[in-house]
């Protein structure tokens, strides 16, 4: 048997090894002849006689302390200093706190014992019928379920029920789901001052309790349910913090966060009726608390003892069958992951696109228009201040519409952006879910060989078969339970999207009709265009994977998505096509009064050289070089000129007045009518999911 893991021990049939810690859950601490060290499963080897061990190698035994943390799993107790750790610490030595990337891995932790009577003892390394087939399947005590050599001192207080369905095997579902809300977060103080944390109160109306937890107490609660349940797809915490995590904006963040994690525990039917998650919520004394925390703390009924809780349907299950569902379903989820990374991807690119560039283009178009009305100002003419002033305003408001398209992000991107990330991390459970049951069948198929070769008994083969359809139900109900939140959540979040957008949408309609309104008294085609349609392909890519799960809830949830990002797409092509309508035209416009405005230099040129003329002409007359009456006919010549001059320069202006209120209004109009076409388009599709 080879070592998995730098703290095992690689051991050989025959092999005498020295036990220095007793078994533990399974697990032996031994050496071996060459004085290496390390951890053993307990029923690969056997107990030899007492006899008087001769010295190996010279290595004195001494006994030695096994080390959880630093050692095997990269972190120590000290991993976080993000809140209090004292909750993990009834004996004076708090428990590791895993971080995100190791909160999945198998802990080695609780193989940890108390010297035990026979330390020092022999064993031998015994051949048996069974290969190990993987660390953390044999770790945990699920290879050890499959053979029957499990041992529990006393039987389990509740059992799990998986019931039969049409759609196939669920989770008997709770009698009501709990409905758990965090209350705004507070920060206390111990060890006077000298250590500072939050608390968050974590109401549950159902069970009329209210109780405080930090953040490690919800690292206590992910290490005890990822233990304790091996085969259900826990999502990982958010990401601890070690600066700023008194800045409101990270508490806001992770409370949103603990929040949405808190609800997916409370809506799984195992966990929710889970002794150790009902201690969580509940408010206890300090004394019971403690108690009850250190017998959660040493639950026999973790990892493969958890399916000793398990009571399955009578009916028997076709292993094969479940196999190919399996199979299929590990075909589904790959494809949802990449989807939901795809998702993740383009969701990201759209909310900087809102952030930075929408934001950016709007405000210098709103600058552009409000410095053109108030440079109108200087013309003091009634009609023509309404006109600037009306600019100034529109100026104004579209410079408003890209701080809303930066701002809109947090009101349903970024939570739709949280809960890609949550799936991420429950689909990155679902490999190791399907293991279980992939090396459960390669288990039991050794088995039916071993039984054709005359090494173990029928007897034997029927009662591991029978708990692997304990387990392949367990599987099943897991995966369907799965498939069936899916269905719910990714309704919701289209839902909440889709709203949020049209309420957007709305948003800017509105302020563009009050700029309409005071005129009776924007980088459109590429960028825009490609995001939005990169954004409605990556839902319906997502949409399209879903059809594969023919189920009539979720094939409507499906062709939804897909319409859904047919039209996301469908936005992208109206945003490119928009400026044909308006800015084209308002382009045009403005071309059109350059050329204008080109001209009036000239114009007022012709205005100052005549009044040079007649300036000149008036010292000549001084100088006696002409006659009265010539200047007199000269002025009289120039008078007509400034007449002809003022007229046109008053043309121009009135013509300006009207042409700029215009240009304003069929701008304004057509901006709105497009608005109003995106949110048409996208209550079309918000009604699509009321009809699931």
């Amino acid at each position: 048997l080879e070592a998995q893991q730098s703290t095992d021990l690689s051991i050989e049939v025959g092999e005498i090894l020295e036990v220095i810690k007793n078994a533990d859950q399974g697990w032996y601490t031994a050496r071996n002849s060459q004085g290496k060290e390390g951890l053993i499963p307990e029923n690969y080897v056997e107990n030899l006689p007492p006899v008087e061990p001769p010295p190996i190698n010279n290595v004195p035994f001494t006994a030695v302390t096994e080390t959880i943390g630093t050692a095997s799993t990269g972190f120590s107790e000290h991993s976080f200093s993000d809140d209090d750790s004292d909750w993990d610490s009834d004996t004076g030595t708090p428990d590791f706190a895993p971080t995100n990337e190791t909160l999945n891995t198998p802990n080695p932790g609780g193989r940890t014992s108390s010297n035990a009577s026979n330390a020092g003892g022999l064993l031998t390394v015994r051949s048996g019928i069974l290969t190990r087939i993987s660390s953390q399947f044999a770790r945990n005590g699920t290879e050890d379920y499959l053979n029957g050599s499990l041992k529990v001192s006393e039987e389990p207080t509740s059992q799990i029920y998986i019931i039969e369905t049409t759609d196939g095997p669920y989770w008997q579902p709770p009698d009501k789901v709990l409905a758990i809300s965090l209350g705004q977060p507070s920060k206390a103080q111990k060890y006077h001052g000298m250590k500072k944390f939050m608390t968050y109160t974590l109401s549950t109306p159902q069970l009329d309790t209210s109780v405080n937890h930090r953040y490690n107490q919800f690292v206590w609660l992910h290490k005890r349910l990822t233990a304790k349940f091996p085969i259900i797809c826990i999502p990982p915490l958010p990401d601890p913090k070690a600066v700023g995590r008194y800045e409101e904006a990270f508490i806001k963040q992770r409370m949103e966060d603990l929040q949405q994690w808190i609800n997916r525990m409370a809506r799984h039917p195992v966990i929710s009726r889970s002794e150790v998650f009902r201690f969580f919520l509940i408010h206890t004394p300090e004394k019971k608390r403690k108690a009850d925390k250190l017998k959660h703390k040493k639950d026999e009924y973790v990892g493969g003892k958890f399916f000793l809780t398990v009571v399955k349907p009578s009916n028997r299950i076709n292993l094969e069958d479940a196999n190919r569902l399996i199979e299929v379903f590990q075909q589904f989820s790959n494809q949802l992951t990449a989807n939901v990374n795809e998702m993740s991807t383009q969701t990201a690119s759209l909310i900087k696109c809102h952030e930075g560039f929408l934001r950016k283009e709007y405000q210098r178009f709103g600058v552009a228009i409000s410095n053109w009305g108030k440079t109108l100002l200087a013309d003091k003419r009634p009609a023509n201040l309404s006109l600037a002033n009306a600019m100034v305003s529109t100026g104004d408001t579209f410079s408003d519409i890209g701080k809303m398209f930066s701002e809109q992000p947090d009101k349903d991107l970024v939570y739709f952006q949280k809960s890609l990330w949550e799936y991420n991390g429950i689909l990155g459970r679902i490999p190791e879910v399907i293991n279980y049951q992939r090396k459960t069948s390669n288990l039991v198929r050794q088995c039916h060989e071993h039984e054709e070769l005359g090494h173990v008994e029928s007897h034997q083969v029927g009662a591991l078969v029978d708990r692997a359809e304990t387990l392949t139900y367990a599987v099943l109900a897991e995966v369907n339970n799965f498939q069936a939140d899916r269905v719910v959540d990714f309704k919701d979040m289209m839902v909440d999207l889709l709203k949020n957008q049209i309420s957007f949408y709305k948003s800017v309609t509105a302020k563009l009709e009050v700029c309409l309104e005071n005129y009776s008294r924007l980088c459109h085609e590429g960028f825009l265009r490609k995001e939005y349609q990169r954004f409605g392909v990556a839902i319906s890519n997502w949409g399209k994977t879903l059809l594969a799960d023919k189920r009539p809830a979720n094939l409507s949830l499906a062709n939804a998505m897909v319409s859904t990002g047919d039209t996301f797409s469908d936005i992208g092509k109206m945003f490119s096509e928009q400026p044909d309508k308006d800015l084209v035209y308002f382009q045009k416009s403005l071309w059109e009064y350059n050329g204008i405005l080109g001209r009036i230099p000239e114009v007022i040129n012709y205005q100052r050289k005549t009044s040079n003329l007649v300036r000149q002409c008036h010292e000549h007359e001084e100088l006696g070089h002409v006659e009265s009456h010539q200047v007199g006919a000269l002025v009289d010549r120039a008078e007509t000129l400034t007449y002809a001059v003022l007229a046109e320069v008053n043309n121009f202006q009135a013509d300006r007045v009207v042409d700029f209120k215009d240009m304003m209004v069929d701008l304004l109009k057509n901006q709105i009518s497009f608005y109003k076409s995106v949110t048409a388009k996208l209550e079309v599709c918000l009604e699509n999911y009321s009809r699931l």
